[in-house]
């Protein structure tokens, strides 16, 4: 982590920690402030450590059934009102649902908490079925739909939602695990970096014998998706995860960031 971080302060990228674990650690620690105080003081301790640029919140995810809808907002407040102080000055940013099905977890991001934070990365991918075929993760649709209901219907500044594109396929119909494949790996099998669905082998499913249909983003859709959050005022796009994408031409973040 000091090494990335190093490298990235000489190219001028920032860097920030993210956290995540189980939903009940997180309840608990949320819903006093003694247990929040050593929680932000530990993070704040890496942050101040590797010479780090911010917070990130991943928790998926606080939830309107238990209170950690409200600890949550405690927790974003209480970090953003160190990180934003004048002389700390970094970022608060976290990552949330895209809201298609609206309830426990898209309610648990409550109307203050947009005041408390940079940017959120709404997560539009996904979206799959273990059951039913032929189910496109990440479509353009989700996107739109991100876009109706934290926008639109929440009312959050549009310069405060981040897109989000997966480096990765999943497939619909299979409920064996490990069937998701990143970008890369699809490419290497065959897969084309314009289309949005490839015939692959996995050692995870069937001991690589059977073939099945894996859905990713390709260029054209990354274009369509990036260009929609230019036009619509947004604050961006993000990926899950820069790991699995390529190193040429076919490069996912280099076709948004061509677009952009």
């Amino acid at each position: 982590l000091m090494t990335l971080a190093r490298r990235c302060r000489q190219l001028g990228v920032k860097v920030l920690i993210s956290f995540n674990g189980k939903h009940d650690t997180y309840s608990r620690m949320v819903s006093q402030k003694s247990t929040r105080e050593v929680f932000i003081s530990s993070v704040m301790g890496i942050v101040e450590e590797y010479g780090l640029d911010g917070v990130d919140n991943d928790w998926e995810y606080p939830s309107t059934k238990n209170g950690s809808a409200q600890g949550n907002l405690y927790l974003m407040r209480e970090f953003s009102n160190i990180l934003h102080a004048p002389n700390v000055n970094k970022l608060l940013t976290a990552a949330i649902v895209p809201g298609k099905y609206e309830g426990s977890n898209s309610n648990g991001i409550l109307q203050e908490t947009f005041d408390c934070v940079d940017w959120f990365n709404i997560m539009t991918y996904d979206d799959f079925s273990t059951s039913v075929p032929g189910i496109h993760h990440s479509p353009m649709s989700l996107m739109e739909v991100a876009y109706n209901y934290w926008i639109v219907k929440r009312g959050l500044p549009t310069h405060k939602f981040v897109g989000g594109i997966p480096i990765y396929g999943r497939a619909s119909g299979i409920t064996q695990s490990g069937t998701t494949m990143t970008y890369k790996s699809i490419l290497a099998q065959g897969g084309s970096p314009d289309e949005n669905s490839a015939w692959v082998t996995s050692s995870s499913y069937n001991g690589g014998n059977t073939p099945y249909e894996v859905f990713y983003n390709g260029r054209p859709l990354v274009r369509e998706k990036t260009r929609f959050c230019i036009d619509k005022g947004l604050g961006g796009v993000m990926f899950w995860e820069a790991g699995q994408d390529t190193h040429d031409d076919t490069s996912i973040i280099k076709t948004a960031y061509d677009e952009a």
